[in-house]
């Protein structure tokens, strides 16, 4: 009961006891009734944050550690210090003003809460790393069947060098750009254009973007001598022809 006095007191609201020694004059002031006319109600002018905040530092894999558990930031901000604010069912980390991640609060003990997101940059660099790191692995459980099918075909048209795997997680970083449905409508436009790379995938959220209906490809099963048209090598003799007869 104290502590609650305390908080009315400081907030313009407790109720104050008359002095008790004999002979020690009454303040009117303490029994005043608030003004209408006052501006503000004795509150602070801005919202109480209902959190606990604290300085922490990021560890070399950009993990912060609050209450045993692990919470992730982007990569790039690795072994720095940061701004901790834990609310009852959310954690942020900032640094300083700036919002770098959010996460689900864990009750939990030793749980490691990652962002996928926040490792894309790296496994760009090095796409050798891509199917042990253990945020990839957790986030691959939950990928729709257009993700795995894109990852098969980059891989199968760029096996050198991690190519493929390269193209798939530049694919997956429009995630920090565009809401999850609008890529994976994306890709799954673009396997169907038989386009399912960066290039590809962009031209698709630009064309939801422009709201223009999308039109179909040609069936040309009934004139198979026209399939190939537009898809065969340029011959650059025909130019060549083109140059003589006009001389």
């Amino acid at each position: 009961m104290a502590v609650k006095e305390a908080l009315l007191f400081l907030a313009g609201k407790g109720h104050h006891k008359a002095p008790s020694a004999v002979g020690q004059p009454h303040h009117k002031d303490l029994y005043r009734l608030p003004d209408p006319a006052d501006d503000g109600d004795g509150l602070p002018p801005y919202a109480y944050e209902c959190c606990v905040t604290q300085s922490n530092r990021l560890n070399g894999y950009s993990l912060i550690v609050y209450e045993t558990n692990r919470y992730s930031a982007p990569v790039n901000r690795a072994r720095r210090e940061v701004i901790v604010k834990a609310y009852p069912f959310h954690l942020d980390i900032l640094d300083g003003t700036s919002l770098l991640a959010r996460h689900p609060r864990s009750y939990g003990r030793e749980q490691d809460l990652f962002e996928p997101l926040h490792y894309l940059p790296l496994l760009e660099q090095r796409p050798g790393a891509f199917d042990y790191a253990r945020p990839m692995r957790q986030w691959r459980k939950d990928w729709p069947e257009s993700y795995h099918q894109m990852l098969r075909v980059l891989r199968e048209k760029w096996p050198e060098g991690g190519r493929g795997v390269q193209e798939c997680v530049r694919v997956l970083r429009l995630h920090e750009q565009y809401p999850a449905h609008q890529v994976q409508q994306a890709v799954e436009q673009a396997l169907a254009y038989g386009c399912p790379h960066l290039d590809g995938v962009l031209h698709c959220l630009h064309q939801q973007a422009s709201d223009q209906p999308v039109v179909p490809g040609m069936d040309l099963s009934d004139h198979p001598h026209l399939q190939e048209v537009g898809s065969q090598p340029i011959d650059l003799h025909q130019y060549e022809q083109l140059l003589s007869s006009s001389g």
